[in-house]
């Protein structure tokens, strides 16, 4: 009965996204992202390819699987993609003279300097030397510093498409190195990528004077601003990716062979490369199946702790109330692959509120909807982050470790002190 349940509403699904499709035009929206990041993946995960999955799919998993899949394509029926957003002029800070500093070089500045504190404060020098890589974070300024690179990258991007700046270019690439390299890991300029791809989805280019324009020569220029982001973004992630390839060569074993993968391409370069989509992303929901039957059969319920967690935790009162988000996680989350540590973003919403796991869903899909409702530069930055969100919801929950309020504050600061003007356009 589960199966069949999940079964027909991956179809209604499937159906809502194609009208979705037909109706807006256009790839890059929240209901695709909610069907690649919720509906392909455990597909994938159903096909079994990995020797690690011993224990077989629950049916409340296939409930909860088809629950959600049911209120997502509610959502894709009554999608309309955001009108486009143009003609923004940014500020420029005004030291000495003119012309002055444009505000988007400003924050890219700030972002390679907060990030050498950090790694002073967390390991004594300029990059990072010790486990806390990837977890560490300085109070304050670490949740800053993340939520600052998404909103100082789409700066960068603005300012590149108005005045294609050479000095802003320069130090969005160090910023992006640093942080990956010096000490934020891949993850979270990632996701600063990502946001903004989504966001020059819905940013056009302002037009210019014709007698200013110069001709743009090469298949490179030719393509479109947004489509250039994409390539951009696939590059640096394929570089990382390459880095972390070469360091495991040194070890015995691959990735794929740590996560038992058994899928297609094995013994490839190809099939090594997916094993790692593979353990990232439909692994997950392995470990969400698992998850599911300790959350249920040990009655474990934290009554809205994740989910009022980054409220709570942002003003750092979460304490004064028993949150503890480690402990929380501890004793929900079930995890058997050391390489796939991860059980999805949707086992906090289970473990908050059980069969009613809908009442998350529905507060943050009310959120994403409420960023974009003023057609403003900060809504559509915050926007552009709660796509990102949800991309990753087949990962881990990004919203519940704050960084988007985080975004939301910063991004309203900045659009408000140094945004000159701005214009959408229904298109």
């Amino acid at each position: 009965m589960a199966l069949t349940f999940y079964i027909a509403s991956t179809v209604l699904f499937t159906i809502a996204i194609i009208h979705s499709n037909i109706v807006n035009r256009y790839w890059l929206t929240l209901p695709n992202v909610l069907f690649v990041s919720l509906s392909v993946n455990f597909v994938l995960y159903l096909c079994g390819w990995s020797t690690r999955f011993i224990e077989p799919v629950y049916d409340r998993t296939y409930y909860i699987i088809g629950l959600l899949q049911l209120v997502f394509a509610l959502v894709s029926f009554g999608y309309r993609k955001p009108h486009k957003l143009n003609r923004i002029k940014l500020k420029r800070i005004k030291i000495i003279k003119e012309p002055g500093i444009p505000i988007a070089s400003l924050l890219l500045i700030i972002c390679i300097l907060f990030c050498a504190i950090e790694n002073i404060y967390l390991h004594g020098g300029l990059f990072a030397r010790s486990d806390l890589y990837h977890t560490g974070s300085m109070p304050l300024i670490g949740p800053v510093l993340k939520a600052l690179y998404p909103v100082a990258y789409i700066f960068a991007f603005i300012e590149f498409t108005n005045s294609k700046s050479k000095a802003t270019l320069v130090l969005f690439v160090v910023s992006l190195i640093y942080s990956v390299v010096g000490s934020q890991g891949r993850f979270w300029a990632i996701c600063s990528l990502l946001c903004v791809v989504f966001f020059a989805a819905y940013y056009e280019r302002p037009n210019t004077d014709n007698k200013k324009k110069r001709k743009e020569k090469g298949w490179f220029a030719s393509i479109k601003l947004r489509y250039k982001i994409i390539i951009i973004a696939i590059i640096a992630i394929g570089f990382n990716y390459l880095m972390t390839m070469g360091i495991n060569r040194i070890s015995m074993f691959t990735y794929a062979d740590i996560i038992g993968y058994s899928g297609p391409w094995k013994n490839t370069a190809f099939g090594e490369a997916f094993a790692w989509y593979y353990g990232y992303f439909p692994f997950s929901f392995y470990n969400l199946n698992t998850t599911i039957r300790r959350v249920f059969n040990s009655n474990i319920i934290t009554w809205g702790g994740f989910l009022l967690y980054p409220f709570l935790s942002i003003i750092n009162v979460e304490s004064l109330v028993g949150i503890d988000y480690s402990k929380m996680t501890l004793n929900a989350r079930v995890i058997q692959n050391n390489a796939a540590t991860v059980a999805t973003g949707y086992y906090e919403s289970i473990t908050d509120f059980h069969d009613f796991f809908i009442i998350s869903i529905a507060i943050l899909l009310l959120i994403t909807f409420a960023t974009i409702r003023k057609k403003k530069l900060n809504n559509y930055i915050s926007y552009s982050y709660m796509l990102v969100v949800w991309l990753f919801m087949s990962f881990l929950n990004v919203f519940t470790v704050g960084i988007p309020l985080y975004v939301y504050i910063l991004s309203w600061l900045f659009a408000k002190f140094f945004v000159k003007h701005n214009i959408t356009i229904d298109t």
